[in-house]
């Protein structure tokens, strides 16, 4: 069992361990790390952030939908933190959770600082009074540096920690031999106290790589966008009495009056547009939709799933407005809700899948929607905004990612290494690690075996003061105690030290008490002088 300065050593080990992962961790972009430190100034994120809030961004080699992600919007000249609701392009689309609008600004993801990863609520007001969020990072070198110091400097006098330090790694020649000889009891259990500190760090610095190399994956997909585009066109024509169209039948975007027919054939023309697609195959069906603004709707099919081959296809079906507003008018009846009119969408859909440029499988849809206004009188197209595209001409762009695999990268600050390197240097670590704590403590069993002061060195060496001579009468007052951890326990009771006198058969340790001098006694083992024997 090691003594409490063994266990001060792992702990500082695993502590300087931990400060140092944590600085890492942490380090701002600024100083080449992955990290940033952003204060919400604003209610865009409401409620997920409020004014003030600190959120800790973390840069990613990909970004998805519903990622909230900060980047530096060029219009305003500042980070802006918003949550990501599409990708297109290569380009993110974000919006605030309380904007009912789109950042204007689509930035690529090289653009992008990083993705939201600790939320601080209201740390951010305390971080701007410091003008400075890298005053995290300085305050951890700070945390760092005063760690270093507790341990390094316990004493009071800087200058004979350090030269008790140094002193006890000459005089044990930095060796495995802890016998004693010349050095004091405190050399021998500081020697191996630093021996334990650099092999915890170690240990502990390649279990982190370790547990962070074999918790990512060697390869990452690399996105890159496969665009295609969905371009469609409505038209519709109906024979009519004469003298009510110059042409003598209503064309496309002429209004259809039912008194003068009830039969209207409408067709809607397909094409896919897009880069390196292949083995192209799907349906297209179509059905009219007639529906109220308190969103009743009804539905009439007008064509079933066609199958097609290819990149074009249309489908065509003759529509009757007259039958449909008789059904809505018999509906009314029945729930004695009347409308001067409805609202009717001519709706295709087109599904299709094919192969991508990597060949992987593609699969999309897209569903236009052709409204019209029916009443008793006339259905005519409804009229657009002037932000609208044309809804006789609808068309959709769409991109789908291919994937690509690329080593995966561990950023440290100003390098990175692969996955794959850091699992090789964190398994030779951890080995050598072990096979060295193998060798130290082996070592250290061979000199207990030989010489079991050492052990009381290595558990007690801070209790334990070397001297020449005691200026009491021992033998008129002292006691044998049967163990060594008694010896302590009475030095603990005491609040005293244990005194050691080096004898040439034996070590004697003693304890002095209010009245009397506890002793405990451990012989030697006798080696042969060949200077005698001679």
């Amino acid at each position: 069992m090691f003594s409490r300065i063994r266990y001060s050593s792992f702990f500082a080990a695993f502590l300087v361990v931990l400060t140092v992962t944590a600085w890492l961790v942490f380090l701002p972009i600024q100083f080449g790390g992955a990290t940033a430190y952003v204060i919400v100034n604003g209610n865009s994120m409401e409620p997920t952030y409020q004014m003030g809030d600190l959120v800790i961004t973390r840069r990613e080699a990909s970004y998805a939908k519903g990622d909230i992600v900060t980047y530096l919007n060029s219009d305003i000249g500042q980070n802006v933190i918003h949550r990501i609701i599409d990708e297109r392009s290569g380009k993110y689309v974000l919006q605030g959770d309380n904007n009912f609008w789109v950042d204007n600004e689509t930035p690529r993801i090289e653009s992008v600082i990083g993705k939201a990863w600790i939320h601080i609520p209201g740390l951010g007001i305390w971080l701007a009074r410091l003008q400075t969020p890298l005053g995290l990072s300085l305050l951890s070198g700070l945390i760092f540096f005063i760690i270093l110091s507790m341990y390094a400097f316990r004493e009071k006098d800087l200058r004979k920690r350090i030269r008790k330090l140094f002193s006890g790694a000459r005089l044990a020649k930095i060796s495995i031999d802890f016998s004693p000889g010349e050095v004091s009891m405190k050399q021998i259990g500081r020697q191996l106290e630093i021996f334990i500190f650099v092999l915890v760090i170690f240990f502990a610095a390649s279990l982190l790589l370790a547990f962070v190399s074999f918790g990512e994956d060697e390869f990452l997909d690399k996105k890159i966008d496969s665009e295609f585009l969905h371009v469609g066109l409505f038209s519709y024509s109906a024979s009519s009495l004469p003298g009510v169209y110059d042409p003598g039948s209503p064309e496309t975007g002429d209004p259809i009056f039912l008194k003068t027919t009830c039969l209207v054939t409408f067709r809607y023309d397909y094409r896919l547009a897009g880069e390196a697609l292949s083995d192209l195959r799907g349906t297209i069906s179509l059905h009219a939709e007639a529906r109220d603004t308190n969103g009743w709707r009804r539905t009439f099919p007008l064509v079933d799933d066609i199958s097609f081959d290819g990149t074009t296809t249309f489908v065509q079906a003759d529509v009757n407005p007259c039958q449909i507003l008789s059904a809505l008018r018999q509906a009314e009846e029945k729930t004695e809700l009347w409308r001067a009119g409805y609202m009717v969408d001519i709706v295709p859909e087109v599904v299709i899948s094919g192969q991508k440029v990597d060949g992987s499988p593609m699969e999309t849809s897209f569903s236009p929607v052709l409204t019209f206004m029916l009443d008793d009188y006339q259905m005519y197209v409804q009229s657009e905004s002037a932000e609208e595209n044309d809804p006789l001409s609808p068309f959709k762009a769409e991109s789908q990612a291919v994937s690509s695999q690329v080593p995966n990268l561990i950023q440290f600050p100003g390098f990175a290494i692969t996955v794959s390197v850091a699992r090789i240097m964190a398994l030779f670590g951890l080995l050598f690690s072990l096979i060295l704590g193998c060798f130290l403590g082996y070592q250290v069993f061979l000199v207990l075996q030989h010489d079991p002061t050492v052990a009381v060195s290595l558990r007690y060496g801070s209790l334990l003061v070397e001297v020449a001579q005691v200026s009491f009468n021992v033998r008129s007052r002292e006691i044998i105690v049967s163990s060594f951890d008694d010896l302590v326990k009475l030095a603990e009771r005491n609040a005293t030290v244990i005194m050691h006198l080096r004898h040439p058969e034996r070590d004697e340790f003693l304890v002095e008490g209010s009245n009397m001098v506890y002793r405990f006694d451990i012989a030697r083992r006798k080696e042969i002088n060949t200077n005698e024997r001679a």
